[in-house]
């Protein structure tokens, strides 16, 4: 069967235009591509400077590793250095200490006394000499025993003996002491 419409072209409906929709259609889908060929792109030069910021701290962090290496070479240096004037510094402490000693010794020495050998090991002091008599040898000990400075304590006579050097008799002793340097 035929329609006709007799309707006025006013008052007609109208046919939906599919050409309409269609053009939305297209026009979103070409404004997605749109925004997501943006999005690529960006994305793209986001990765890009990311490799391009992770090729510099590469090539810093080398740069850094041969500074640390000179840094720990200067810090074994130095550690070095410390331990040797150390050793330098506890030397020159001990050569104070036996220098005293010897003055005092020497100082202390009766007329008629004369040491022969003098032993030092860790805190015991021996000393071996000579006298023309036994009072000489007590009043040298006694006087190690009063010192001023009070480094000789628990002085002992080991032995003493009568021997003679050509026709001269003399007492040849042995005296041990602790000693504080």
């Amino acid at each position: 069967m035929i329609r006709i419409n007799l309707l006025p072209q006013a008052e007609r409906a109208k046919k939906p235009t599919t050409v309409r929709g269609g053009i939305f259609v297209i026009l979103g889908a070409v404004a997605l591509v749109a925004v997501m060929a943006l999005l690529w792109l960006n994305l793209k030069m986001q990765i890009s400077d990311l490799n391009q910021q992770i090729e510099q701290a590469q090539a810093e962090l080398v740069k850094y590793q041969a500074i640390e290496k000179e840094v720990a070479k200067y810090r074994a240096d130095k550690r070095n250095l410390e331990e040797k004037l150390a050793s330098i510094d506890r030397l020159k402490a001990g050569q104070v200490g036996p220098v005293h000693m010897l003055d005092e010794v020497s100082q202390l020495l009766p007329q008629g006394v004369w040491l022969t050998s003098l032993n030092n090991s860790a805190s015991r002091l021996t000393l071996q000499g000579f006298a023309f008599s036994n009072f000489t040898i007590a009043d040298f000990m006694t006087q190690l025993t009063k010192a001023p400075s009070g480094r000789f304590t628990d002085v002992d006579l080991t032995y003493s003996e009568q021997t003679k050097i050509g026709k001269v008799p003399i007492e040849k002793f042995e005296v041990t002491c602790s000693i504080k340097l």
